[in-house]
């Protein structure tokens, strides 16, 4: 459906893709790819657990069901738990929001909200304004 002039020049677009993703699809890496990102979690359920072996909160009952549960109904609950090497902290906000959900206490959950951010490509997690900025800094 699109006219292309003899000789012409097609672009296909190939999305937002770790070079992972990219030589398994198109056989090939290029030479700079700002999708390529280091996964520390392999899913949310792993990050929770981690995070309340590390700091005890886990003996705490329904502390890890309930912050779980939270997580596995956003959009974003498939979104890499990763950082982007290289990049600024802000690619990385999603994972960054999650601990922050994490170490919050019950009353705060509702405190955050996911919006797509297209530089990523996905949906993120994050604080809404509300949350009280000594938090942040904890």
């Amino acid at each position: 459906p699109f006219d292309v002039a003899q000789g012409g020049e097609v672009l296909l677009p190939y999305g937002i893709e770790t070079n992972a993703q990219f030589v398994a699809m198109h056989g090939f890496v290029p030479e700079r790819n700002s999708a390529e990102y280091v996964p520390l979690f392999d899913d949310v359920a792993q990050l929770v657990e981690r995070f309340g072996a590390f700091d005890g909160r886990n003996a705490v009952p329904g502390w890890a069901s309930l912050r779980l549960g939270v997580l596995e109904h956003l959009d974003a609950c498939g979104a890499p738990l990763a950082v982007r090497a290289g990049a600024s902290l802000s690619t990385s906000a999603h994972l960054l929001a999650c601990t922050m959900l994490l170490a919050a206490d019950d009353s705060e959950l509702r405190l955050f909200d996911e919006v797509f951010v297209s530089s990523v490509g996905h949906f993120t997690l994050q604080a809404t304004p509300e949350i009280q900025p000594s938090r942040l800094r904890a």
